[in-house]
């Protein structure tokens, strides 16, 4: 008879937080704690514990979500400044909506949530990161600056709506795609 080796705490928590994902991506706080835990193999206290409340794992799942874009703003920019960067920035915010829809769904759930005060702090500290980010690297002046983030959310919004391709969209989405991109030609 084959043992399989015990997780530890940090592999489980790991585990949850993957699971999560898809779970606070469909439905946003009031993601089943039960569906989760069964995903990870684990009872619903257990999960909890491993947290502390539902509220923190969602927190946790939404941090990790708009950590995890800046990181991949931060690899795409590697090297470069001005309006390569932000040329690299774009490319990027269009590949993530069309192959990492959840993380996008995430950050429309945390920005939904943000009534709740703890919610409202961790994404205004991972979105503010991503703006200074995209700031820093492009020397954009704060017009070009608001007109590109809104691009990105509009991106966002059209990733939710599964729109990020011209081909088949609805003419008002492909209205949209087209004078984001000859308005961002910065």
């Amino acid at each position: 008879m084959t043992r399989t080796a015990r997780q530890t705490r940090e592999e489980r928590r790991e585990q949850a937080l993957s699971a999560a994902r898809e779970e606070f991506a469909r439905a946003g706080m009031q993601g089943s704690v039960d569906l989760i835990a069964d995903r990870v193999g684990v009872t619903p206290s257990y999960l909890l514990r491993l947290f502390g409340t539902k509220k923190a794992l969602f927190l946790a799942v939404v941090e990790r979500a708009f950590d995890h874009t800046l990181s991949e703003y931060q690899q795409a920019t590697n090297g470069k400044t001005g309006n390569e960067a932000l040329q690299a920035i774009q490319s990027m915010h269009r590949w993530l909506s069309r192959h990492d829809r959840v993380t996008g769904m995430i950050q429309l759930q945390a920005f939904a949530a943000c009534d709740d005060e703890d919610v409202r702090a961790v994404v205004a500290t991972g979105y503010g990161r991503i703006v200074e980010f995209v700031s820093s690297v492009s020397a954009v002046t704060p017009p070009e600056l608001a007109r590109f983030m809104a691009y990105g959310m509009q991106r966002r919004a059209l990733a939710a709506l599964q729109m990020t391709s011209r081909r088949g969209a609805p003419k008002w989405a492909q209205l949209l795609h087209n004078g984001a991109t000859a308005d961002l030609a910065v």
